[in-house]
């Protein structure tokens, strides 16, 4: 899915929602496009520092050759700054002058609240739905396990199901091919294969 060059528009959406791995509170991030709906990246940490708050921009860069003019975030600290070190540039003259400082363009735009022209409610509704499929998160006791599942879900979500809103999955709205040059039926039936079982010499003397 991450090497058929998605897509996208010109503004994304980058947010973070608690969930329970082990029965700790884990941060779960997310960067989505927009205009597609399409999850470009997930994250999993049990904090919201600098590098936690970066990480999942790079990955979200290596599933597209766009980059956004716009990122919508809340009000967390780190944002301005994780997003300007992982999507700023040099300032051109067409750049929006309420976006450059210091020469520097940064796309980050913070949504001041739910009810704002320009909200960042579609991440917010992400989370809902991504939050009922994430429940069993609470059976994995470390990150790994956890970004593992979200993950397989990120799959899901852009390639599986329909969106109600576009009438599409994410994943044909950025022009992921879904005929011969991507069995999806293919790759499910051969995950969910049953692997036969090795028996070592060592399990035989026992």
């Amino acid at each position: 899915m991450d090497a058929q060059g998605a897509r996208t528009d010109d503004r994304w959406h980058i947010g973070e929602t608690v969930v329970n791995v082990g029965g700790e509170n884990t941060y779960l991030w997310n960067v989505l496009d927009g205009e597609s709906r399409f999850l470009l990246a997930t994250h999993i940490s049990r904090n919201r520092d600098m590098d936690n708050t970066r990480a999942p921009i790079p990955k979200a860069k290596g599933v597209t050759p766009d980059r956004p003019v716009d990122v919508l975030s809340d009000g967390m600290n780190s944002y301005p700054v994780a997003i300007g070190k992982e999507l700023g540039r040099r300032a051109t003259p067409f750049d929006d002058p309420k976006y450059v400082h210091g020469g520097r363009f940064n796309p980050h735009h913070r949504v001041p609240s739910i009810g704002a022209p320009e909200s960042n409610n579609r991440i917010e509704r992400f989370h809902g739905t991504e939050k009922e499929r994430t429940k069993v998160m609470r059976a994995f006791d470390n990150e790994r396990g956890a970004s593992n599942l979200a993950d397989g879900f990120r799959v899901h979500y852009n390639l599986v199901r329909d969106h109600q809103t576009l009438g599409m999955t994410p994943g044909e709205a950025v022009g992921i091919p879904i005929g011969p040059g991507f069995k999806w039926q293919k790759v499910i039936e051969e995950a969910t294969k049953a692997k036969p079982r090795t028996v070592t010499p060592e399990k035989i003397a026992q």
